[in-house]
C-alpha cells in the first residue's frame, strides 16, 4: 500500500476518490496472496505499455494498481503447477 502511495505521489497524481480507491484495492488484495513479487511485473508491464504509447505513466496508474489484483494468478503460474521454474517465472510474468 505504502509503495502504490509513493508512485502516485511520485508521478504527481491527483488524490481523488479513484486513486484512494486503487490504493486500498492493492491493500485489501495483499490478504489474498498479493505481495511484491506478483505485483511489480504487472506495474512495470503499465509503464513499459506508457513508454511504447508515449504517454506519461500517470495516466495508466490507475489501470496498473487495480491491475494488481491479479497478481495472486503470476504466483500460481510461478509456482503451482509443475513446470520448471525458470520456464514458469518467465511465464508467468509475461502472459
Amino acid at each position: 500500500m505504502m509503495i502504490a502511495v509513493v508512485i502516485s505521489k511520485l508521478n504527481k497524481v491527483n488524490m481523488n476518490g479513484t486513486i484512494i480507491a486503487a490504493i486500498f484495492t492493492v491493500a485489501g488484495f495483499a490478504l489474498f496472496g498479493k505481495n511484491i513479487y506478483n505485483s511489480w511485473s504487472i506495474i512495470f508491464g503499465v509503464f513499459i505499455y506508457s513508454k511504447i504509447q508515449n504517454e506519461p505513466f500517470r495516466k495508466f496508474l490507475l489501470i496498473a494498481l487495480f491491475g494488481t489484483a491479479l497478481g495472486p494468478m503470476i504466483s500460481y503460474i510461478s509456482f503451482g503447477i509443475n513446470l520448471d521454474p525458470l520456464i514458469a517465472i518467465i511465464f508467468a510474468n509475461i502472459n
